[in-house]
């Protein structure tokens, strides 16, 4: 199909799924449970699978909080996919002091 809205609302679902995926995989290395992660983020648990499914809608400001719960990086989620440029620059905009190392390489 070459319906450009229809292209644009798949690269956002993709994006959202591969992000989901990432606090997934992040959570499950450093062996967090939902509700450790939920609390480590200052989040209520089932947000913590809503965001892991790429569902609900989540916000920048959670993503940031799962970010820093994880100890990752956001734009280093972010930055090889074109789709999900958007979340590079929103996490740009951030408070100071979470790129006081400086911009991405």
């Amino acid at each position: 199909m070459n319906d450009p809205e229809y292209a644009r609302l798949y690269e956002e679902a993709e994006a959202e799924q591969r992000l989901g995926q990432l606090v997934y995989d992040r959570r499950v290395v450093l062996g967090l449970s939902q509700a450790e992660l939920a609390e480590r983020a200052g989040m209520i648990q089932p947000q913590v699978p809503r965001s892991e499914t790429g569902g609900g809608n989540i916000t920048v400001a959670s993503l940031r909080r799962l970010a820093a719960a994880l100890d990752a990086d956001l734009a280093s989620w972010t930055r090889t996919w074109p789709s999900a440029s958007f979340l590079t620059k929103l996490d740009e905009s951030g408070p100071p002091d979470a790129h006081a190392a400086g911009p991405p390489a």
